[in-house]
C-alpha cells in the first residue's frame, strides 16, 4: 500500500495520499482482513481449538463493523467520488476469480521477464 498510495494502511500513521486500487486492491477492498481470518481459522482447525475459532470469528466480525462504520465513511470523506466508484465496483472480501486470474498472470509475466 505504501508503494501505490504513498502512506501506511494505518490511518493514524501517515495515511495514503491517494486511493489504492492497484495490485490485490483491484480485486478486493480488504485482503488483509480476509487473509488474517483464514489464517487464524486454519490454525484453530489444525490445533482443534474451538475457542480460537470462535474468537477469530468474533474478531473478524468486529473488524467488518469497523470497516463499515469507520473506514468506508473515511474513504468517502477523503477521496470523494473516486472512493464511491471504487466501493461500488470492488467486492468487500471475496475477489472475483477473473480479477485474481489477471493479477496472477501479471505477476507471472513480470517474474518471467525478470529472469531473461
Amino acid at each position: 500500500m505504501y508503494r501505490y498510495g504513498g502512506g501506511s494502511p494505518l490511518p493514524f500513521y501517515e495515511p495514503p495520499r491517494r486511493l489504492v486500487r492497484e495490485g490485490i486492491y483491484r480485486c478486493t477492498r480488504n485482503p488483509m482482513y480476509l487473509g488474517t481470518f483464514i489464517e487464524y481459522i486454519g490454525v484453530g482447525l489444525m490445533v482443534s481449538d474451538l475457542i480460537m475459532i470462535l474468537f477469530s470469528t468474533l474478531t473478524f466480525s468486529a473488524a467488518l463493523l469497523l470497516y463499515k462504520y469507520y473506514e468506508v465513511p473515511y474513504l468517502k470523506d477523503r477521496f470523494g467520488v473516486e472512493a464511491e466508484g471504487y466501493l461500488s465496483r470492488t467486492p468487500i472480501l471475496i475477489p472475483r476469480w477473473n480479477c485474481v486470474k489477471e493479477l496472477i498472470k501479471g505477476v507471472l509475466m513480470r517474474s518471467s521477464l525478470g529472469s531473461c
